[in-house]
């Protein structure tokens, strides 16, 4: 949290590299080939050559010239070599960053000082934001030491920030909460340009998929939580920015190449009934990335990544999506708002699920690079690109009970089985991101005018087999005990009849099946132009930037399902395997997979398949123009920045329209909005080592595509996470968009020598016409259905407070030790309205009360190594609104120990070792007026990844 610089940057966020640290300078060796210069220039040179940075106050390099030193040489003697006779001198080496000093001791300035420079392997390629006094922080990116295991995605690195949430799909997250806000709320963007996103599962949203984004295309991310016009104003949580590698981050050939192996612990059902079999335990992968400078003077550069991997992901699930509440006379009540309630918690099923998973990603980008020889003309473009497949096997059983309870106590009961299911779905997912950018810039004196465009395009497709088959037992039941269970769920004791399971003995009928194809496609074209005046951050006095962003996406959605006459008998389709899911007492009969060769020869439903393919889909057009203008006033101790971005907005949506319960063409609603969005920017240098900063500004939040457009859409365990029961969701054309007022006061000082810096951040949002999905449940044929529907609240607000504190090179018993720990706390309030009135909610959705992190690197240049150790924790945090309080649903709380080894090896080897989720903490789900209730369990085991890192 502090003003963006190339300094402060680097200087503030170098806690965040005790996860990344990388193995200690002087174990590593580099090609070096450095003229005798003038001090600046050789130090530059070399640290560009040498693959570090380099901290140096500017007035010591003055009248000073470093040696000539050629060779490939250890760096902490090339630098020996460099510095000698010069007066200058090593003061303090951490991972890859280098101070320097006099030898009396005078060292580098403190951050965001005129006199300082900053010499750094990589510079930060963020020009949209260069200009900004906004509260950022930032994650580098290191080849040997950042921890990106899991799907080697950004997503990895962003989650360790404060105020930061990894939400969750399987066992890594995919995307990211800020400051408690809902990740349809963040913008998202490379080198300044807009992403495409269909969401998660092709459903529309605006919430960009960070798994698609590979992480060794990346020289750092940020993460904007306030906000200036020169940024996005449609982003009410933060801004996210993949900064990408450039080949002038070298002064030439940098090549790095990193072969690992992955091994996953939860085996699960593995290679049983499976269409394409599975795997049980192990992975593989490969990434690398070259960059190089040619022609004249090195003027061009081009860098190439690129990755593969394969890994397994098997997992079970368990859950009880609905409750029964009963009186002390056996009474079975609406809800546990009637008073007669007896105050215990009944399930009215069990679900036990277990899933053998396949993923691939592969993906990479190439750039090509110019820039004159006196750096005043730059010019690029750059093609990337990534795809994740899933290959997906479920097998399901689920009991469903009577609406009574028998012998009730604290400790459990007994209930009447109503029916038993079992389901077999295979899914293929495939999702993709690919696009293109370009960019231009050209400075002259103190103006600077850069031109960007490009295009992207998300892409999802998803083919699913579900087949369903059920019992309906003449008299079993169960007993089940309250407490103990998987999550600390209610879970089955026992079984009065165990004939109920043997399909030989209880007949089983087809009760659903279907073949969905279903797919979506997102086009994205983004355009903007940027001219600044006396607006760098060197630069004193009075400055100014003017602007404007064209930005198109078109969104169409597109649903093919054929669906089956049911109930034949499933007899002959069915087997027992030997293996017992998560959560049951015992063996449970599966449908073979086979049976879906058997499904072309069922009778087509031919109306239920026209309507339900046709009733989903839709078309989404919505165009955007963001003009802005900003004044601009800095001193060596003031920033001020001030201004407005206006955002013009005109939409238009294609839906289905339903009259008499059939589908009659589409229909077009079309809409838009005109909204000044002002910010003002603040920082004063109270000391050379204190900061204070603050903003106030004014966003937006667009409603999704799909909250728009859809008109109903029915999908049944049709999320790669396997959903629970079915869900129906319903559009809402009237949506507006959501208002915010945001605002932040930050204080940072900085310690140790300018190694250590805490800082504590207070924020507040008020946000008018707020989106939230109000859910309702209905129960048609032993199938739950969870109905959602988006509405606007009649405003939310949330306060937090964010603290962090690192220090680097901390020495204690004659080793060497980087610390960092941040911890949020968020306190939020939604006032929502339904037909039953308002009420009043104390959180917002996705925003837990606490977020913490820690981390320790402990770094034995004697051994060549360094050994991290990290711990994310978020508390519980609402999902989804209840049409009744006591149906409200969100996740529990969550915490991971993640552990890493690098080990040097040789002079261009490093062997690296990653543990994820040491402890295996299982995620688990929650309902409940206060989210006091356990409903569900996975289980996806932990995961290990051993590296060969070549450079």
């Amino acid at each position: 949290m502090f003003s963006v610089s190339r300094t402060s940057i680097w200087m503030l966020g170098a806690g965040l590299a005790a996860i990344c640290a990388p193995v200690a300078v002087e174990a590593r060796t580099a090609s070096i080939d450095v003229p005798a210069q003038p001090a600046a220039a050789g130090i530059q040179s070399f640290a560009r050559q040498a693959g570090v940075q380099v901290l140096v106050e500017k007035d010591l390099t003055r009248g000073r010239r470093t040696n000539a030193v050629k060779g490939n040489l250890d760096i902490d003697e090339a630098l020996g070599r460099l510095l000698r006779g010069t007066g200058l001198d090593v003061m303090s080496i951490d991972g890859t960053v280098i101070t320097l000093g006099r030898r009396d001791g005078t060292a580098v300035a403190a951050p965001n000082r005129g006199g300082a420079i900053l010499v750094e392997a990589r510079r930060v390629p963020s020009r949209m934001t260069r200009k900004a006094t906004a509260v950022v922080d930032t994650v580098r990116f290191d080849d040997v030491a950042t921890l990106a295991g899991g799907d080697g995605s950004v997503v990895e690195q962003l989650v360790t920030l404060p105020g930061v949430t990894g939400i969750e799909e399987g066992d890594t997250p995919r995307f990211i909460s800020i400051r408690g806000i809902s990740a349809n709320l963040n913008a998202t963007t490379i080198d300044g340009l807009s992403i495409a996103s269909i969401g998660s599962d092709g459903d529309g949203s605006r919430q960009v998929n960070l798994q698609l984004l590979p992480s060794n295309m990346s020289a750092g991310n940020e993460v904007y939580k306030s906000f200036t016009p020169e940024l996005p104003g449609d982003a009410i949580g933060g801004v996210v920015n993949v900064a990408t590698r450039s080949a002038f981050d070298h002064d030439g050939l940098y090549k790095v190449i990193d072969l690992n192996g992955i091994y996953s612990t939860y085996r699960g059902p593995a290679h049983i009934n499976a269409i394409t079999g599975s795997g049980a335990h192990w992975g593989e992968g490969i990434k690398g990335v070259v960059s190089d400078r040619f022609g004249p003077g090195g003027q061009f550069g081009i860098v190439l990544s690129g990755e593969y991997q394969k890994r397994i992901r098997n997992s079970a699930k368990y859950w009880q999506a609905t409750k029964y509440y009963f009186s002390d006379a056996g009474k079975k009540l609406a809800s546990p708002q009637d008073p007669n309630w007896n105050g215990l918690i009944v399930p009215y099923d069990q679900q036990y699920a277990s899933y053998t998973n396949t993923l691939r990603s592969y993906g990479g980008s190439a750039k090509l690079e110019w820039q004159s020889a006196d750096e005043s003309l730059y010019a690029s473009i750059m093609v990337f690109g990534r795809r994740r497949y899933e290959d997906s096997t479920m097998n399901k059983q689920d009991y469903y009970t009577k609406s009574a309870i028998y012998d009730q106590t604290e400790d459990g009961g007994r209930q009447q089985l109503n029916s038993i299911y079992t389901r077999y779905r295979h899914d293929n997912w495939d999702r993709r991101l690919f696009g293109v950018i370009g960019d231009l810039s050209w400075k002259a004196g103190a103006g600077v005018l850069e031109i960007r465009g490009g295009y992207n395009k998300a892409l999802y497709d998803n083919h699913q087999y579900s087949i369903v088959a059920r019992a309906y037992p003449k008299s079993a039941y169960i007993t089940y005990a309250s407490n103990g269970g998987p999550g600390n769920l209610p879970y089955v004791t026992s079984l009065s009849d165990v004939n109920a399971l043997d399909p030989a003995k209880t007949t089983y009928n087809l009760s659903t099946a279907y073949d969905m194809f279903r797919v979506a496609r997102e086009d994205m074209g983004n355009a903007r132009i940027d001219y600044t005046w006396n607006a760098e951050e060197d630069d004193r006095g009075l400055g100014f930037a003017v602007g404007a962003e064209w930005r198109n996406l078109i969104l169409r959605r597109n649903l093919d399902e054929t669906e089956y006459k049911t109930g034949m008998v499933m007899t002959d389709y069915l087997f027992t395997p030997d293996y017992t899911a998560l959560g049951a007492i015992g063996a449970m009969p599966w449908i073979d997979y086979r049976f879906v060769d058997k499904m072309a020869e069922l009778t087509v439903d031919a109306s239920n398949s026209a309507y339900d393919s046709l009733i989903s889909d839709y078309r989404y057009d919505e165009t955007t123009l963001t003009p802005y203008a900003a004044l601009h006033y800095r001193t060596d101790r003031l920033a001020l920045v001030w201004g407005v971005r206006l955002d013009h907005t005109r939409f238009a949506a294609d839906t289905p329209y339903v009259s008499e319960g059939a589908i009659d063409g589409m229909t077009r609603n079309r809409g838009g909005y005109d909204f000044p969005l002002p910010s003002f920017s603040a920082e004063y240098r109270l000391a050379r080592r204190t900061v204070l900063s603050g903003s106030a500004s004014r966003t937006i939040g667009r409603p999704t595509p799909g909250d728009v457009a859809q008109a109903r859409s029915v999908s049944c365990g049709e999320t790669d996470d396997g959903g629970e029961g079915c869900t129906i969701s319903q559009g809402n054309p009237d949506l507006k968009p959501r208002r915010a007022t945001n605002l932040d006061v930050t204080f940072t000082q900085g310690f140790h020598g300018d190694k250590g810096l805490f800082g504590v951040s207070a924020f507040a949002k008020w946000i008018a016409d707020d989106i939230y999905d109000l859910t309702s449940y209905t129960t048609v044929d032993d199938t739950t259905y969870k109905i959602s529907q988006p509405l606007n609240a009649s405003g939310s607000r949330i306060f937090g407070i964010e603290g962090r504190i690192e220090n680097k090179g901390i020495k204690f018993a004659g080793q060497k030790f980087d610390l960092f720990a941040n911890l949020t706390w968020m306190k939020g309030h939604m006032d929502v309205v339904s037909d039953s009135g308002t009420r009043s909610i104390d959180r917002m959705l996705y925003q837990p009360e606490i977020l913490a992190n820690a981390g320790v690197t402990w770094h034995t240049p004697f051994l060549r190594s360094a050994f991290t150790a990290r711990y994310n924790y978020r508390g519980k945090y609402l999902e989804s609104v209840g049409a009744s309080p006591w149906l409200d649903e969100g996740r529990a709380g969550y915490g991971t120990v993640d552990l890493s080894l690098t080990q040097k090896i040789t002079s261009f080897a490093t062997l690296k070792y990653e543990f994820y989720n040491v402890l295996g903490e299982k995620p688990k789900w929650l309902m409940g007026d206060k989210l006091q209730h356990y409903t569900e369990v996975d289980d996806y085991g932990r995961t290990a990844f051993i590296h060969l890192i070549i450079r």
